[in-house]
């Protein structure tokens, strides 16, 4: 399978398209309630996950409970549990109209969907194509998203080097990943509106392989800066 990985995207990383974000107390508030998902996400807590998606704000964070609830169904070989969470925070993503800033952060959501029902697919091209379609879609909003580059991360690992992928790519596009989310941080104080997705899939990444390196850096850095610690 081809690993689409666009021309120039290394390249292009650094130009952060100037989205409005919200104000510090905003997005203070924000990061306590993301901090609890990512958290219940990392402790597989599969209640916790189904209350806080009841309470979630807005369309694209229900549709990332359901993909972390997925990934915590999967840990724990219930698979009815986590074909039905990959499906609905598909046709939640499908559903939603996503503001401008959103869009990229969706796409990279859609495409780590897609990765998630390939590797369970006795028929995965498929989704190996939509996976595609939606990084295509979120590199061209925003070239250098952190989010979107840690799922070709992801998917880099499971595409040869002659298609574009395998692990050395995989280590690069990580690497990029973390070197955009820390400018992101650096630039944007407190901006959990675009941190919790890719803490998310950083995560998912760690937990899959041990991969560690500038994320864990650039998740740190974050930290300190939407709370204060």
């Amino acid at each position: 399978m081809k690993l689409f990985v666009p021309a120039l995207i290394l390249v292009l990383c650094g130009a952060l398209t100037a989205y409005h974000y919200p104000n510090h107390r905003e997005a203070n508030l924000l990061n306590a309630h993301h901090q609890q998902i990512n958290s219940a996400a990392e402790q597989l807590d599969l209640d916790s996950l189904a209350s806080l998606r009841a309470t979630a704000s807005g369309e694209l964070e229900v549709a990332y409970i359901d993909y972390r609830l997925a990934l915590a169904a999967e840990a724990h070989n219930q698979h009815d549990l986590m074909h039905t969470a990959l499906s609905r925070s598909e046709a939640v993503l499908k559903a939603m109209q996503p503001q401008p800033e959103q869009i990229a952060d969706a796409q990279a959501l859609m495409a780590a969907i897609h990765l998630r029902r390939m590797v369970h697919s006795d028929e995965p091209e498929p989704h190996w194509r939509a996976l595609e379609m939606a990084l295509t879609l979120g590199y061209h909003q925003e070239a250098s998203n952190p989010s979107l580059l840690m799922v070709s991360a992801m998917a880099a690992r499971y595409s040869s080097e002659e298609a574009g992928g395998g692990q050395a790519m995989a280590d690069l596009m990580l690497n990029e990943a973390g070197i955009q989310f820390e400018r992101l941080c650096s630039n944007v104080c407190g901006t959990s509106n675009r941190a919790y997705i890719w803490q998310g899939l950083a995560q998912t990444m760690h937990r899959e392989t041990g991969a560690a390196g500038q994320w864990l850096l650039a998740q740190a850095s974050c930290q300190t800066l939407t709370t204060g610690t």
